[in-house]
């Protein structure tokens, strides 16, 4: 979609021929316009200012918070000292130009070192000038653009916010140290909940996450198909070269009934329920079924899709530098199976994970859980595991998961994408420096990464026999890596 349309005009002739009957004379006459110009109508924005409202107390904020809204300037804040419980809004500002424009906007974490900070806070749209209403609260996607119209309150990315020439608009974001309490505003919207392990909590602590926020207007005219969804397909580097592939469905011939192993090059050398079936299925006419009804700790006998002929790592380490894996997976029961849960890794074929995704049952449906690592090393430091909590995924339908990771030369610095739905949910990065530098991996004298090239679908930990034959469903699966 093109911001400007620029037309240009040469010049312009008029030419008349008059004919005299009677006495056979032709004459001519030539009149010129010049300099016509065409000149396309442009759009812009200016950030005016950034306002921010604590809803607690103004005399708990500290004492190194500030902010700006000069004009000419860059308009930023800054929080320091968050605690946990911590709420409030930033109201940003926007001036349009002389024409009617549709607005999108994005926001962007930068967090250094893989901030638990980042974790830890969320963000979501406020009520405000032509945003949606308090009941009416989205998720903000970190990097995703969305729209600022009301209307597009239940699908952000499908439409776009019309701004008058010559007008403000405002984008209201609320953010919480904590759990958003969904409709609440205010103290009272933001819950601090224990994750289950205090030292989450701790680990933000002095940690800085700087957000950054960006704004995109086009041409309202003759663009009424535009939608800020639209940007988010919009390519924003080079198209990979795929190195290799595998899909499949379960389905026959390739597949017959039962146990998984050796089937199609799958592999399951262990004592697990992970088997192909026909009721209940995903799709078609079969669905891989795997529960944790039988568990083992041995990472060469889990569940593993078909190896990729070639794998994706840093320079060295493999072919490909990208690897893309997307799955749909269900609940074989409407109702919760407590203690069911399975992980699903990027993996080398014999348990050396790269990235994870948790799966487990809960009341609210099945509760997605990713982890990375950070470690500064050198050889032997313990590696910190990052959990995220990626919400609930309702049980009475099936969900398309997609990795799509990136490996960059160097430590620290791996890009891992998850996606659910086709919507980006978060980003983060991979295990390579626990490989690097965990004291584990001093058997393999450190300095070890391995290659990716399949998926690993884990049952481990206590078995819980009540799921056995039921469990999660997996279907669709498939695997790619290329080279960017």
């Amino acid at each position: 979609m093109n911001k400007r349309m620029i037309l240009s005009g040469g010049m312009l002739v008029f030419m008349a021929a008059i004919v005299a009957g009677g006495t056979g004379a032709f004459f001519s006459d030539t009149e010129t316009s010049v300099g016509n110009v065409f000149t396309a109508g442009s759009v812009s924005i200016d950030l005016e200012s950034i306002t921010h409202e604590y809803y607690g107390d103004d005399n708990d904020i500290p004492a190194n918070y500030f902010e700006t809204g000069t004009a000419g300037t860059v308009p930023f804040f800054s929080f320091g000292d968050l605690k946990p419980g911590d709420t409030g809004e930033i109201t940003s500002v926007l001036a349009n130009g002389a024409n009617d424009a549709l607005f999108c906007a994005r926001t962007v974490a930068v967090t250094g070192n893989d901030s638990d900070l980042a974790d830890l806070l969320y963000f979501r749209v406020n009520t405000g000038n032509g945003l949606p209403a308090a009941t009416t609260y989205q998720p903000l996607a970190l990097g995703q653009w969305f729209s600022l119209d009301p209307a597009d309150a239940a699908n952000p990315g499908g439409g776009a916010l019309e701004v008058a020439a010559n007008t403000t608009t405002d984008l209201e974001l609320e953010y919480c140290f904590g759990t958003f309490v969904n409709g609440t505003t205010g103290l009272a919207g933001c819950e601090v909940q224990n994750p289950g392990d205090p030292a989450v909590w701790n680990a933000a602590q002095n940690d800085e996450i700087t957000l950054t926020t960006e704004y995109y207007a086009v041409q309202a005219r003759n663009n009424g198909d535009f939608a800020c969804g639209d940007l988010n397909a919009e390519s924003t580097g080079p198209t990979p070269v795929v190195a290799a592939s595998y899909a499949t469905g379960f389905e026959p011939s390739a597949f017959a009934t039962g146990n998984i192993n050796g089937q199609d090059g799958w592999q399951m050398t262990g004592t697990l329920d992970s088997v192909v079936v026909d009721d209940p299925v995903i799709a078609d006419t079969q669905s891989l079924r795997i529960s944790n009804g039988l568990t083992t700790g041995n990472f060469g006998q889990q569940t593993f899709a078909q190896q990729l002929a070639v794998g994706a790592g840093e320079t060295g380490i493999a072919p490909a530098n990208r690897f893309e894996a997307e799955f749909e997976i269900s609940s074989t029961e409407l109702a919760e199976q407590p203690g069911l849960a399975i992980s699903v890794s990027p993996d080398n074929g014999a348990g050396a994970r790269m990235s994870y995704l948790g799966f487990a049952d809960s009341a609210a449906g099945i509760d997605v859980t990713f982890y990375d690592v950070t470690n500064a090393g050198p050889l032997p430091t313990v590696s910190t595991f990052n959990p995220v909590s990626l919400g609930s995924l309702d049980r009475t339908t099936s969900h398309t998961i997609k990795f799509v990771m990136e490996f960059v030369d160097g430590p620290a610095n791996d890009v891992v994408e998850i996606y659910i739905n086709g919507t980006l949910v978060h980003t983060g990065t991979s295990w390579e420096d626990h490989f690097r530098f965990d004291p584990e991996q001093s058997g393999n004298g450190g300095q070890i990464v391995y290659p990716v090239n399949t998926l690993i679908f884990r049952a481990a930990g206590t078995a819980v026999p009540a799921s056995l034959n039921g469990g999660y469903l997996f279907d669709n699966v498939v695997l790619t890596s290329s080279t960017i």
